[in-house]
């Protein structure tokens, strides 16, 4: 397949009759004068919407012709824990993910800190009711 190709030659490669393995990669022996001579056009095809016709036409044609018929596919799961919260995986089945999890604060420890502020609030409520303690409305720098 030498140097970079457009991704539309990959008609070409997998359901070309000209490139059974080891030139290709239509390992089936797949034939279809039809896809021949729309791969054949693709190949040599410059204008771009002319050539995304051609590879539409091709399109339509395999998932009649069925050439290749998927035994399997591969089912993304994961198993983690809730603190990972939602694991965004992609379909490709690669790891890239990874580099950008990062893990949820624990909801007892978001608890214990709402607890904690609650509590200090209420302390300094009651302090400043009652006329004693930091709030006091005789402490220096306090104003009420």
């Amino acid at each position: 397949m030498g140097g970079r190709q457009h991704r539309s030659g990959f008609f070409e490669y997998g359901f070309s009759s000209k490139r059974f393995p080891p030139d290709g990669a239509n390992r089936g022996h797949y034939r279809n004068a039809r896809i021949d001579a729309l791969t054949d056009q693709i190949r040599v095809e410059m204008n771009q919407e002319k050539r995304k016709a051609l590879c539409s036409e091709v399109q339509k044609i395999l998932p009649d012709d069925l050439p290749y018929l998927p035994l399997w596919f591969n089912d993304i799961v994961s198993v983690h824990r809730r603190s990972l919260g939602a694991v965004d995986l992609p379909s490709t089945g690669n790891y890239n993910f990874l580099a950008t999890l990062r893990r949820l604060e624990s909801s007892r420890r978001i608890l214990s800190r709402v607890a904690w502020s609650k509590s200090v609030l209420f302390q300094r409520l009651r302090d400043l009711c009652h006329g004693d303690g930091p709030f006091a409305a005789d402490s220096p720098g306090v104003a009420i």
